[in-house]
């Protein structure tokens, strides 16, 4: 994304520099350093999910231009929609066949290697329009959903 060397280590220094304490009965414990992640409410939270987001819409984006994967066209403007993403939730929307099934499992799977964030497959769930219970059976045979 063209980051300087030197914001690099400045965002690796907040990172790998923060610590925190408890209040145990009104007084502060010792201060002790984070394993992972950033605090609850860090301004610099909300960024690093931007530039996380702006990844998997970079990797959606070129398979969509490669013809990997099909998003769907929505409104009386022809808008092309393949997903949306709020805060750490993010809403695919393609045609329902194997191939686009199997795009978009790749999408998640390259995302994933690239950013180095795991997609919690176990919170994960498929929904269909218009497609019938064998349709949606078979699609989880796939291993999708």
């Amino acid at each position: 994304m063209g980051f300087g060397n030197k914001w690099i280590r400045w965002v690796d220094t907040c990172l790998r520099s923060a610590s925190m304490s408890i209040l145990v009965n009104g007084s502060p414990s010792e201060e002790f350093g984070l394993e992972r992640g950033i605090r609850q409410g860090d301004p610099l939270s909300s960024f690093l999910f931007i530039l996380a987001a702006e990844g998997l819409n970079a990797i959606v984006s070129e398979a969509m231009e490669k013809g990997i994967f099909r998003g769907v066209v929505v409104g009386d403007n022809n808008v092309l929609v393949p997903h949306l993403q709020y805060t750490d939730d993010t809403i695919f929307f393609g045609y329902w066949d194997k191939d686009n099934a199997k795009s978009l499992m790749c999408i998640l799977k390259c995302f994933e290697e690239a950013s180095g964030l795991k997609v919690n497959y176990n919170k994960s769930k498929i929904n269909a329009i218009g497609v019938n219970d064998e349709e949606m059976t078979e699609m989880k045979r796939w291993g999708v959903g």
